[in-house]
């Protein structure tokens, strides 16, 4: 059955994706206050800063105006931070009350990783901020929490970067989120303004962004250079494509399976589920476990979940994943869109400029202007900030 965007997942994929062994699972992170720097917008020097990121343009407006958001990231601020606090601010939380994942061994001694997630919270602010339609939002959807349950149990500023590209100028382009081990999560589209059919029902990754690739990029700012995977997308779903990576490339044999219901501009849910054989796993298990993954994808996420509260649905996933296997080691983690963006940042990006180009873009359009692609908060900076933040370089 498939119904709407993000609709029920094919069985087919799902079988034979857990059998084989795996890579050990990694422990939970230990601290997730500090983020990467975010990919901003400043095109009069894109050249010169290709390595650092994306920049966008620099634009006449008032001068001496600084760390200004956009209207809809100014409108996302009041209406959706209050509900998505950080983790620290409420260490009280309960499961189910926001995004929870929910994570598990199955199995004796733990043969089987079961990793669950709800964020419809994080991808409804994603989609608010970055002003997407319902296809779109519900593509970046799966993304984001495939991310999230992949990057569940990295260590400390560990993050997972998850990108599907292409290298057409067409669609979305690409579809990329980056996530760490505690649940934070951003995330974005490479052409938000892409026309999608909205009334389609789900469409695949190639018609999303093309033939392309996908790309698995593990970073920490200790590691020389990152870590990084790539594989061809194939034509279907999302969660699909990022399971077979997970078995052809990084030799971990996983299923995902996802659903993201996006109507208008609300996302009614945005769930996925993970199911990895872990090493050590015996068959009488791996095939268990398999059974229940096609139990499940037979069925179809949303028509399980129909009618029930998050938690319920949440729950009753859990339960047929684990239909005739013991569980045990139960932990929860609470998603949120967290970006890393700042002002400190941007200004460290412009004392890396030379005087020659920044005298020749302020004299130019009057400004610098970064925005930030991930939660469009708009930083802008007359000239003589400019000049005194130059000035100030080491």
């Amino acid at each position: 059955r498939r119904e709407g965007h993000g609709g029920n997942e094919p069985a087919a994929p799902a079988a034979g994706l857990i059998q084989g062994s795996g890579k050990s699972a990694r422990s939970r992170g230990e601290d997730r206050r500090r983020a990467d720097a975010c990919v901003m917008r400043l095109a009069v020097v894109a050249a010169m800063l290709a390595a650092v990121g994306s920049f966008g343009r620099a634009l006449r407006a008032p001068r001496g105006v600084r760390a200004v958001p956009g209207a809809i990231a100014g409108r996302v601020r009041t209406a959706v931070h209050a509900s998505t606090p950080d983790v620290e601010d409420e260490p009280s939380r309960k499961p189910f009350e926001t995004d929870t994942l929910l994570a598990s061994l199955a199995g004796g001694d733990g043969q089987v990783s079961v990793k669950i997630v709800s964020c419809r919270e994080a991808v409804q602010e994603a989609m608010l901020r970055q002003q997407l339609r319902p296809a779109a939002a519900a593509a970046l959807g799966e993304v984001m929490a495939c991310s999230l349950l992949l990057a569940n149990g990295l260590k400390g500023e560990e993050t997972l970067q998850v990108n599907l590209v292409s290298g057409r100028d067409e669609g979305l382009r690409n579809i990329m989120a980056i996530s760490d081990g505690e649940g934070g999560v951003r995330a974005l589209v490479g052409n938000p303004a892409a026309e999608l059919d909205d009334a389609a029902e789900r469409l695949s990754a190639t018609d999303l962004v093309g033939p392309g690739q996908v790309q698995l990029v593990r970073m920490h700012p200790s590691y020389i250079q990152p870590y990084s995977g790539v594989s061809e997308l194939v034509n279907g779903p999302i969660s699909t494509n990022l399971a077979l990576h997970q078995t052809t490339s990084e030799q971990r044999a996983t299923a995902l399976l996802a659903d993201v219901r996006v109507e208008g501009a609300l996302v009614r849910h945005a769930i996925a589920l993970l199911v990895e054989r872990l090493p050590g796993a015996d068959e009488e298990t791996a095939k268990a476990a398999e059974a229940n993954v096609n139990l499940v994808a037979e069925a179809g996420i949303r028509s399980i979940i129909q009618g029930e509260r998050v938690s319920q649905g949440v729950e009753k996933l859990h339960g047929m994943l684990t239909l005739g296997l013991s569980t045990s080691l139960r932990t929860f983690a609470f998603p949120q869109y967290k970006c890393g963006c700042s002002a400190a940042k941007v200004e460290n990006t412009i004392r890396m400029l030379s005087e020659e180009e920044l005298e020749a873009t302020l004299e130019e359009v009057g400004m610098l202007e970064f925005r930030c692609n991930f939660c469009n908060t708009v930083y802008r900076y007359g000239p003589e900030e400019t000049r005194a933040i130059k000035a100030s370089a080491p």
